[in-house]
């Protein structure tokens, strides 16, 4: 998983990733997948679906929030 974006938006984050799929070394095919927190809410959903993501990712998520926040929120 990669980042490509962190955006604030009205009522809380988003972040949009790029999830590589990898067989023996060899790239298969990548999508972008984007995950969203309100600040209300503790955890991470995928739009659309509004599951919950595992805590894995969920750490990743908290870790680029937390590296990202101070340069999105001086806009």
């Amino acid at each position: 998983m990669k980042l490509i974006k962190v955006l604030k938006t009205s009522n809380g984050y988003e972040v949009k990733t790029l999830l590589t799929y990898k067989f023996f070394g060899k790239q298969f095919f990548s999508r972008e997948q984007t995950f969203v927190k309100s600040e209300e809410e503790e955890y991470w959903t995928v739009p659309g679906t509004g599951s919950k993501v595992s805590m894995e990712k969920q750490l990743r998520l908290e870790k680029w929030l937390k590296d990202h926040r101070k340069f999105i929120e001086k806009k």
